[in-house]
């Protein structure tokens, strides 16, 4: 407000403000008393403005309370004729009040805790006498319901409750009419639930309080967190040893396979080494002698033309030398004629090679894998069948190439003396082992079946859609 409209205490701090207004109905008695109806923090009331002896006023309203449901005033009246009567005039009627009565004196009562329920249903407290051992719920029994009341019957329908849960609310609530409150999912911990009323003089009764506890579930109990604990230190170190063991012997069979690997590679430098020495080097040692000869011989033309067909002839021979080492390098078929003919044409010179009856039944996989693929698909069956050739002593073996839905089926079987797939595994032999390790690069699978004196099968299942 500023200096030309400055508040005015003249009636009290509750009309101070610009938050309560006085009504347009007010009517003076012979005592000099204000009757009217205000709106006072937003709030109508009836009630009288008393004077005091410093010429300001006091507000009471207090003895109204019960009045508040009448409705608009339209007319208040001081009787005169019967000291202390004041008439109010209104929508719902006629309002008489007489100040000379004596005041219903403020009796103390208590809150009162009719019923407790639990999940809805189950009655924990029926309104008798509260039990001396506060009861104990199951952590699955966590929702309550408390149903209260208040003793004080001049203007029932004016009571009012707050409550509050120790352990659970920060604060009291607000004033409800509502005499129920209920709690759901309740943590474990000791509670107590306090209740208190408030009537229509404004007089707040004495708390009423029931305590009760709710128990942990069982995994947070300290006997299940002992097991636990038991259980961690006595498994825990078994468990761990033994993924350590595991990894170990993971990394021994890897080191073990490193090293293999290392001296096949260093064993297929010798073979080659060894063939180009033999082969080639012998051949081209025959074609420097030739045509040394021949060098020598130039005068005599018919000694000097055979030198060069030697020469010829040993230059073809180290030709096909050169072709059979390239060729177990890396077999040229694939790219030429594609894998289904690389795999016949490699069945064709095994054949050729061994005593053993060589029959095969390669279906039209081409295009079946990427380019870069069809050399472990080729590895594999070569592989296999030098186990079959080194190590099978059979009569008859049989490879089949086929496709089945969305997978390429490779099987090879002997009827050999067979063996132990278990023992061979442990041993890590090469020919399993990189078997292995090419499947594994297809993300395919398989099986060996073999018995000492039963033969061999071989099946291996590679997933067409993941290479194609």
């Amino acid at each position: 407000m500023n200096e030309t409209f400055p508040l005015d205490s003249t009636f009290g701090r509750d009309f101070a403000d610009t938050a309560s207004s006085v009504g347009e109905i007010m009517s003076t008695d012979s005592r000099g008393q204000l009757w009217l109806q205000a709106i006072v923090h937003n709030r109508v009331e009836l009630g009288v403005l008393k004077p005091h002896g410093d010429g300001g006023y006091a507000w009471h309203s207090e003895e109204f309370s019960r009045a508040e449901s009448f409705g608009p005033v339209f007319t208040i009246y001081p009787d005169e004729m019967h000291h202390g009567v004041v008439w109010f005039g209104g929508a719902e009627g006629i309002l008489r009040y007489d100040s000379t009565l004596a005041r219903i004196r403020t009796v103390e009562y208590s809150a009162l805790i009719r019923r407790v329920t639990m999940s809805g249903d189950s009655l924990l407290f029926g309104g008798s006498a509260l039990p001396a051992n506060s009861p104990t719920l199951s952590y699955a029994s966590n929702d309550l319901q408390f149903e209260c009341a208040a003793p004080s019957y001049d203007g029932v329908t004016d009571n009012r409750f707050q409550y509050h849960l120790d352990g659970y609310d920060a604060h009291w609530s607000d004033w409800t009419a509502e005499a129920r409150k209920e709690y759901t999912n309740l943590s474990a911990g000791r509670y107590l639930f306090r209740v208190r009323a408030k009537n229509s003089h404004g007089a707040v009764s004495s708390e009423a309080v029931y305590r009760f506890s709710v128990l942990p579930p069982f995994w947070a109990t300290w006997w299940f967190r002992s097991i636990v604990v038991l259980l961690f230190l006595s498994v825990g170190p078994f468990i761990y040893f033994r993924r350590v063991r595991q990894l170990k012997r993971a990394q021994q069979q890897q080191q073990q396979f490193s090293r293999q690997l290392m001296e096949s590679q260093e064993s297929e430098r010798k073979r080659i080494a060894g063939e180009l020495h033999d082969s080639i080097g012998q051949s081209l040692l025959v074609i420097k002698n030739r045509a040394a000869l021949g060098i020598q011989d130039v005068s005599n033309m018919t000694k000097a033309l055979k030198q060069f067909d030697e020469i010829s002839a040993t230059v073809t021979d180290a030709l096909s030398e050169v072709r059979y080492i390239a060729h177990n390098l890396h077999p040229y078929q694939l790219e030429n004629i594609g894998l289904a003919a690389a795999l016949r044409s490699m069945l064709t010179k095994i054949a050729e090679s061994t005593s053993i009856k060589i029959s095969g039944e390669i279906g039209d996989v081409d295009g079946m894998v990427l380019p870069k693929n069809e050399i472990n698909v080729y590895r594999i069956i070569q592989e296999a069948m030098n186990n079959v050739l080194k190590h099978s002593e059979a009569s008859e073996a049989t490879v089949t190439v086929a496709a089945e839905n969305s997978t390429l089926v490779i099987t090879i079987e002997d009827n050999g003396k067979g063996f132990d797939p278990k023992a061979d595994k442990k041993s890590g032999g090469m020919g399993v082992k990189g078997i292995d390790e090419r499947v594994n690069i297809l993300n395919g699978s398989y099986a060996i079946s073999s018995s000492p004196g039963g033969g061999t099968t071989v099946e291996v299942r590679i997933p067409v859609e993941l290479m194609s």
